[in-house]
């Protein structure tokens, strides 16, 4: 299983791919700092593996997190990948607006246990 992690905060990505890690380590968990990051990996790497899940942080500078989500949304390569919108806050416009494109929005955790309990509903939901 492989997924990508968007966040431009270094100490969220550094609890995700913990909490990751903590679910499953055989788990690869690819991060990138900003969409234009995350876009370049994809770009560059022509044998990027097959994404199981997208993770993007909603508030990040240049593009974020649902600009991002659209330029996947028209990406044929993505389409079926599932797509999470991660934030502290969102308002309720942007959820419904993440909701049409066909993501679902999820509230960041601030015990490190309760986000090891959401991702790991999320990437095996019959547990």
């Amino acid at each position: 299983m492989v997924i990508l992690n968007v966040d431009d905060d270094e100490d969220d990505r550094k609890i995700f791919v913990d909490a990751i890690k903590e679910i499953n380590p055989s788990i690869i968990c690819l991060t990138a700092g900003n969409a234009i990051e995350a876009q370049s990996l994809w770009s560059r790497v022509a044998n990027i593996p097959q994404l199981d899940f997208i993770f993007l942080d909603i508030n990040m500078p240049k593009m974020n997190g649902i600009e991002l989500l659209e330029v996947l949304k028209k990406d044929n390569r993505f389409e079926q990948v599932p797509i999470y919108m991660l934030s502290t806050s969102c308002s309720e416009a942007d959820i419904s607006y993440i909701t049409s494109l066909g993501s679902k929005y999820i509230a960041k955790q601030s015990r490190f246990v309760d986000t090891i309990t959401g991702l790991s509903s999320i990437i095996y939901p019959t547990h």
